[in-house]
């Protein structure tokens, strides 16, 4: 009999935060208020930081270093957040430079 594999909690963490990043991008555009898109870039920043470190710092990851989560995913993950938080903050930057126009 085969049994499914069942994720780790790390991986359902990263995945409801992509969820939750994917939402705020597509919420983005239909902002009219410059502010709003502030406040979304902050929270964005906020959930791209939370998905970098609750894997192997709130949530453990494998216990071999050479495992998948360990080698592959925390990794991925952290440079994808890193891209994500310097993204969202170059928007705060330039809404704030229009903003004093």
């Amino acid at each position: 009999q085969i049994t499914p594999e069942i994720s780790p909690p790390s991986v359902w963490t990263v995945t409801v935060c992509a969820a939750l990043l994917t939402a705020l991008s597509l919420l983005r555009p239909a902002l009219p208020s410059p502010k709003a898109k502030t406040a979304l870039s902050v929270l964005t920043i906020l959930i791209a930081a939370a998905a970098a470190v609750i894997p192997g710092n709130v949530i453990h990851l494998c216990m071999m270093a050479g495992m998948r989560c360990r080698a592959v995913m925390r990794p991925a993950v952290i440079v994808f957040s890193a891209l994500i938080i310097l993204t969202a903050a170059w928007n705060i930057l330039l809404s704030n430079r229009r903003g004093n126009k």
